[in-house]
């Protein structure tokens, strides 16, 4: 969409971003690049619902997911978007609700 990509999960979220792209158009509050980035940024312990009761292990366990997402989200990417480069990382930022991937389209620059 207007030369960005949005990674979606779930049914009904590309729905969800043509609403919010629409409302972001209106508004133009933020920049581009940095509004695509808002919504392809996933917080691990929100991908799947059925994790072990065991919250000690919780943190490790997200860790080692979030380690062996990357390398097929960005085969994914490639795969789909052969003519457009991403990076797929791991955010540890202290004050998030553990580990998040970020995926940002590195080439072409999502610019509006």
């Amino acid at each position: 969409m207007s030369g960005a990509v949005f990674v979606t999960l779930n049914v009904g979220d590309a729905e969800e971003i043509e609403r919010r792209v629409a409302a972001w158009s209106d508004s133009g509050e933020m920049a581009w690049s940095r509004f695509v980035d808002s919504f392809n940024s996933f917080e691990v312990r929100y991908l799947f619902t059925n994790w072990p009761a065991n919250s000690d292990m919780l943190g490790d366990a997200e860790l080692c997911l979030a380690e062996l997402l990357i390398a097929p989200w960005s085969a994914k990417l490639s795969s789909d978007f052969p003519d457009r480069r991403f990076s797929v990382e791991l955010d540890e930022d202290p004050e998030a609700d553990g580990p998040r991937i970020s995926v940002r389209q590195t080439y072409p620059h999502t610019v509006r």
